[in-house]
């Protein structure tokens, strides 16, 4: 940026000289026009010296935005990852657990049918007993009408 401020002054310089009436004009004309395109051709090299400045800066922090995404993403996949293993994990441990529930009920009901079964048994055998008795009872008493 020095570089073409000095060459601005220096083209300011030489115009305010070549009006002083120097007799050699097309070489003061020339000697403007070289430094004038010089001092634009430096000026396109800092102005596109800071546009590349500009785009590497825009570079990295489109990088530093990608890499920012990207963690993003794998921490929003393992998570998902995670819920997803964590509910699978929970539905088989509710599986088991009615699957046990449902075995001890199963357990429980044999159980209980096989008390039931014994109970019937029990009272089938009782009223055979009973009936006997019954039976025996009536035997006795016509034995004693008879006797009697």
């Amino acid at each position: 940026m020095r570089k073409i401020l000095l060459l601005s002054l220096m083209l300011i310089s030489i115009c305010v000289f070549s009006q002083e009436g120097d007799t050699n004009l097309d070489e003061h004309k020339q000697t403007i026009e070289d430094a004038y395109k010089e001092m634009e051709a430096m000026k396109k090299e800092y102005y596109e010296g800071l546009q590349k400045e500009k785009q590497a800066e825009n570079a990295k922090e489109l990088e530093k935005r990608q890499a920012n995404r990207n963690q993003k993403l794998s921490q929003n996949k393992q998570d998902a990852t995670t819920r997803l293993e964590n509910t699978i994990t929970e539905r088989e441990n509710v599986k088991k657990e009615k699957l046990e529930k449902i075995d001890v009920k199963k357990k429980e009901l044999i159980v209980d049918k096989h008390r039931k079964l014994v109970e019937r048994t029990d009272n089938k055998a009782k009223t055979v007993e009973n009936a006997k008795k019954v039976q025996v009872s009536k035997i006795n008493k016509r034995k004693q009408a008879l006797l009697n």
